[in-house]
């Protein structure tokens, strides 16, 4: 999820076409067998002030205490006769335009921050069309990907945490069956639950792969869904060969299986939990360290559940939110360990996007540094976390409340983070002649990563049945804990503290 170039003339008549067509009309109302021609779309404010933090043991900081982001997405649609359809969606902005400035991370970081050109953020995210095929619908074109709770295949318009957005997302130019294969024997049930998906993708941008910066991926997906009001439940794999720019290659399959079971308690609460566990094995030339193999293996492991309860009599709800995801102790043997979410999935306000995000974002400028380190390792360029959940077990339970028939809304929630392997730095891992060193020089930093605590308050308007408008602040504290404590003389990271201000427009 690379930042773009300045777009080609072509492309920019692409875009050009696609916001036409998706600020083309209103939803209309209509019979099935009628046009159907309509619109969504978002547009999302933030303010967000910070503490200012130290980035590493020499007491460097981020300097970005005040800044503004903006997202813009538009979206148009024609429905027609007989399940034919078309979309197109476009992303006008997504990206910090006002305030403070960093430049840690560079070129590598996926979502600077920094004030970023509109010809940067302008994005074609959906251009596709749904034909029926007789067995099913074949749909091709432009898309996100997208697959469950967004653990590893995430289109970035799902809002995983309370306090966090989601950013960016995954676009792949796909062509996919979708069908029921149990359909023509009229199985009762299972004929309309039993799902199953086959297709092809050329990725075009994904955490991994930027299509434009010259990475080529090609990948193959399948899955198997049941699919009823009450429950969800599907296996997922895709299989990805992927040639980095620089000549590197990633071979790796996926596999991921997800569920989501809904129901009520009593008829006074409405339960919902979900879970989903992905796996990636494969192999990889890119990290070719001095004394490892020519390609070195991939074995990595995430999974998250999670449980929302709702007092249907009363104002309050309740959610609690497990996530692992597998750490690695020796970043330079033959096997690849640690395991990140996909970044779009967000868990929290601080830890994993704030601190280590631009701590590890740090740790590659100061590796790329040739007046610091030497020559960089080769695939130096994915150290950044990306603000992506990674080498951590949390819990993050969230209470919140709702009055004045759905127009006010508050909210606390805490999050409790450990590491279970070491997190490590390579700028000060390798100054400490490759004994691992988190970024503030402590040795044998795992164990307890932090505290968070967070609050927030929103009004919620609504007009009509398709326009929803909100208004809120979000605060939020983080105390580091022993995983994140400084080596001898070295400057600590200290705790901090952050405020976001809300404003969102759906349509």
């Amino acid at each position: 999820m690379v930042p773009e170039n300045t777009p080609s003339t072509s492309r920019r008549l692409m875009l050009a076409c696609a916001l036409v067509a998706s600020m083309s009309a209103p939803s209309l109302a209509a019979d099935k067998s009628d046009f159907v021609l309509g619109t969504d779309g978002r547009v999302r404010l933030r303010g967000v002030a910070m503490s200012d933090f130290a980035l590493d043991g020499s007491g460097f900081e981020h300097h970005q205490r005040q800044y503004a982001t903006a997202l813009l997405r538009l979206r148009g649609y024609l429905l027609m006769p007989k399940d034919f359809q078309l979309h197109v969606g476009l992303q006008i902005l997504d990206g910090q335009f006002l305030g403070d400035e960093s430049r840690v991370g560079g070129d590598a970081i996926h979502r600077p921050w920094r004030n970023t050109p509109v010809s940067d953020q302008l994005l074609l995210r959906e251009l596709w069309m749904q034909v029926p095929v007789g067995i099913g619908m074949l749909r091709l074109g432009r898309m996100p990907s997208h697959w469950g709770l967004g653990l590893l295949a995430n289109g970035g318009d799902e809002d995983a945490s309370p306090f966090n957005d989601v950013t960016h997302g995954d676009i792949v130019n796909r062509v996919v069956l979708i069908t029921r294969p149990l359909q023509p024997f009229s199985l009762g049930r299972a004929s309309k639950a039993l799902h199953l998906l086959i297709g092809a993708d050329l990725v075009e941008r994904d955490e991994l792969t930027d299509w434009e910066a010259g990475d080529r991926a090609w990948q193959v997906v399948g899955g198997v869904l049941w699919r009823e009001q009450a429950l969800d439940l599907g296996v997922y794999v895709a299989h990805r060969d992927l040639e980095r720019r620089n000549d590197a290659t990633i071979k790796a399959t996926a596999f991921d299986l997800y569920a989501r079971w809904r129901s009520e308690l009593g008829g006074r609460y409405r339960l919902e939990t979900s879970f989903e566990g992905a796996a990636i094995i494969g192999e990889t030339d890119e990290f070719r360290f001095e004394g490892a193999p020519a390609t070195v293996d991939i074995r990595q492991f995430g999974a998250v559940a999670r449980a929302t309860m709702k007092d249907l009599g009363g104002p309050m709800d309740y959610r609690l939110e497990l996530g692992f995801a597998s750490g690695d102790n020796d970043a330079q043997d033959a096997t690849l360990r640690a395991f990140r979410f996909d970044p779009a999935y967000k868990v929290s306000m601080i830890l994993f996007d704030e601190v280590l995000g631009r701590a590890s974002a740090r740790g590659y400028d100061r590796v790329t540094d040739p007046g610091l380190s030497g020559t960089p390792p080769p695939g130096i360029e994915r150290s950044p976390t990306q603000g992506a959940v990674t080498n951590a077990v949390y819990l993050a339970p969230v209470v919140g409340a709702t009055g004045l028939g759905g127009r006010l809304r508050g909210m606390v929630g805490t999050l409790l983070a450990f590491a279970p392997g070491d997190v490590v730095d390579p700028y000060a891992s390798a100054a400490a002649g490759g004994f691992n060193r988190n970024a503030w020089g402590k040795t044998n930093a795992h164990g307890f990563l932090g505290w968070e605590g967070q609050l927030g308050a929103e009004v919620r308007v609504q007009h009509g049945s398709s326009l929803e408008a909100r208004i809120g602040v979000q605060y939020g504290v983080f105390v580091p804990g022993a995983a994140l404590a400084s080596g001898e003389g070295q400057d600590e990271l200290g705790v901090i503290h952050k405020v976001r201000l809300l404003t969102d427009l759906r349509w």
